[in-house]
């Protein structure tokens, strides 16, 4: 095998393998596997490190979900517009932020069901 070195910034070292007959690495999930990577001790895959996607994995990308307007009662633009409860009265306990944050949800759940999918579907999300 022939090994390959480049110098990068900051002193680190890549080292890599060019001989495509090597051992797969560790972290190579199957062609139509979803490999989840979990911190030691766990076996709950929502809180893995990493999660690695098959070749043959088909994947869906939504993107600019915000919360709705679902108090037209309110204010155009206020945090209470964005309230997705009855009549736009948070329960006891939850903050306009948490019920924007449910509102966004409750829209990603929908754009997912639209698309065929689920929640247990998502692999990866950022906010």
């Amino acid at each position: 095998m022939k090994i390959r070195t480049l110098a990068l910034p900051a002193a680190v070292v890549l080292i890599l393998g060019t001989n495509t007959a090597a051992a797969t690495p560790t972290w190579s999930p199957r062609p139509q596997e979803i490999k989840p990577f979990l911190p030691a001790g766990t076996t709950n895959p929502a809180i893995a490190d990493g999660v690695a996607l098959g070749k043959q994995v088909a994947t869906y990308t939504a993107s600019g979900l915000g919360p709705a307007a679902a108090n037209p009662a309110a204010p155009a633009d206020s945090p209470e517009r964005y309230v997705d409860f009855p009549g736009g009265t948070l329960p006891p306990g939850v903050t306009i932020t948490e019920a924007q944050a449910l509102n966004v949800l409750k829209r990603i759940k929908a754009n997912l069901a639209a698309a065929g999918l689920g929640l247990a579907d998502v692999v990866s999300m950022r906010a």
